[in-house]
């Protein structure tokens, strides 16, 4: 896969340094691919490195020399002590000027639950094999063709995930694959537009990755998206019901296909105004249909017959614009 950086931007000075008595010719041009990034650069820099690089070793604590949890008094003078345990199981101190944590998520992944935690069921859904926290590989994703499958979160791993999941689609149309999201929308993992301070993964939002998600997906409508309870990021996942999926809901991402992700934000104070002065006026409203109909049974009566007027007409709609839908897309609403 591409990167989204250009070689100068891919390369340490220091680095350099040390590589170019050896011969090494930097890069300078063009976006290389993560195989080519190892091959051209990490793998000769760990070479020149030697036994400074340890592999198989995995850093178990990192603290201050001489500084235990209770004492704070020169903290910041002091060293980092770096506890490291080898694949042969022996540990190791390393005392270190500066410690730089690039582990990610990799073995603490973001809980499906929407305060941080896991939500009810989440563990026990995880040890029954019914739940994953990580990106399937493309021999994983094909062999969930004909399931359905749901992807939580928005961020660039689900972005990932569901851009190999509909190309699954695209060849058997029987599968099935919900994103739920809690945010409002996807937020940047299609790219920041032309904000982006990446030019390459700016131009996400009309590129590849993008068209690849909507030709296998289609267009899917989101209902109760927040967090709250009994919504999609609180709901109880039952590892003892093996049922193909969880929920059904796919946040809409139509301002962000056709303004791009960075007007998101604009578009949608604009176009959340009228539900804010409805909420606001709501009260106020209620209490002068109320007092025109003679009480609040026959006003209630009243909006119970709008509604049920307005299911009709969307009920309506729906069926008559179902036809002219592309080959293999679906709406769900739950």
């Amino acid at each position: 896969m591409r990167l989204f950086s250009q070689w100068s931007e891919l390369t340490d000075p220091a680095a350099r340094r040390l590589l170019e008595p050896t011969g090494w010719v930097a890069p300078t041009k063009g976006y290389p691919t993560g195989a080519q990034w190892v091959q051209d650069y990490l793998a000769p820099l760990a070479g020149t490195l030697g036994d400074r690089v340890r592999y198989g070793s995995r850093v178990v604590g990192v603290g201050r020399t001489g500084r235990d949890l209770s004492v704070d008094a020169g903290r910041a003078e002091q060293p980092f002590v770096v506890h490291v345990r080898g694949s042969d199981g022996r540990e190791e101190r390393i005392e270190a000027r500066a410690v730089i944590d690039a582990s990610g998520a990799w073995r603490a992944p973001s809980p499906v639950g929407a305060d941080g935690l896991p939500t009810l069921g989440e563990l026990a859904a995880v040890e029954a094999g019914l739940l994953d926290h990580r990106i399937p590989s493309r021999d994983e994703a094909g062999s969930l063709a004909g399931k359905h499958v749901v992807v939580v979160g928005s961020g660039h791993s689900a972005a990932t995930a569901i851009g190999d999941l509909a190309s699954v689609v695209r060849r058997d149309p029987h599968t099935r694959v919900t994103w739920v999201l809690r945010r409002g929308s996807v937020g940047n993992a299609f790219g920041g537009g032309a904000a982006d301070e990446l030019p390459e993964r700016g131009a996400l939002p009309d590129g590849p990755h993008r068209r690849r998600v909507r030709a296998g997906l289609g267009e899917h409508a989101c209902t109760g998206c927040g967090a709250g309870p009994g919504r999609a990021a609180g709901r109880r996942l039952d590892a003892r019901r093996r049922r193909p999926g969880i929920a059904t809901l796919l946040q809409a991402t139509a301002i962000t296909d056709r303004w791009g992700p960075h007007a998101y934000g604009h578009l949608s104070g604009v176009l959340g105004l009228p539900v804010l002065l409805t909420t606001a006026l709501a009260p106020w409203a209620g209490a002068v249909l109320a007092d025109v109909t003679g009480g609040y049974a026959t006003a209630f009566a009243v909006l119970a017959a709008v509604a049920a007027v307005g299911t009709v007409l969307m009920v309506a709609s729906t069926r008559t614009s179902a036809p002219g839908r592309a080959e293999g897309t679906a709406s769900e609403t739950a």
